[in-house]
């Protein structure tokens, strides 16, 4: 194409038995993205699906997962929203926006609906015995976080959590699910 013309692509990769190490490590069994894309004098813009089965953050599962993905190089953005997934037996929503002007920043917000307790808490090879303790209760928990990066950079997060007929005596659970989200408390 001429150097004025910005230049149109399409792409369809696919991964199997995917690892990434780091600060939350992740592994997916399978995963695909299929994306349209221009390239040009402000950089790439990139808009697609991205699909994923069997992943593990922090190591925790995530049975299934969908979501749009947008990156706009004029608001020098990434986008990933209409996130659908289902995770420890419930449905798992919600959207991560990244901005890459100055320092940088991102904003997430997640929904975990009528997700099973002890899948929460315990391994996935837990016992009987085990599980018997933390029970077969129902969580719903929201997690809004963003953090802003630089030498004055911050992050801060809030959320909400559910239990439905929940019996908590000796269960760890804000501990337990603190995790999950990869917080440390000071």
């Amino acid at each position: 194409p001429a150097a004025d013309k910005d230049w149109a692509f399409s792409a369809v990769m696919g991964v199997k038995n995917f690892t990434m190490e780091g600060a939350a490590p992740i592994k997916a069994d399978t995963g695909t993205a299929s994306i349209d894309g221009t390239l040009g004098a402000q950089g790439a813009s990139l808009k697609g699906k991205l699909a994923a089965g069997g992943v593990t953050l922090s190591g925790k599962t995530i049975d299934s997962f969908t979501a749009s993905l947008l990156v706009d190089p004029k608001d020098k953005s990434l986008k990933v929203d209409d996130i659908d997934g289902h995770a420890a037996g419930g449905r798992l929503q919600g959207s991560v926006t990244g901005s890459f002007d100055g320092d940088g920043r991102y904003e997430a917000s997640v929904v975990l609906s009528d997700a099973n307790l002890w899948q929460l808490l315990l391994p996935p090879n837990a016992s009987a015995d085990e599980r018997a303790k933390v029970g077969d209760r129902y969580v719903t928990a929201t997690l809004s976080i963003q953090q802003t990066f630089g030498a004055a950079g911050e992050r801060t997060g809030r959320g909400e959590l559910a239990v439905t007929d929940g019996v908590l005596y000796n269960v760890p659970l804000a501990m337990g699910l603190l995790q999950v989200a990869t917080l440390r408390l000071p």
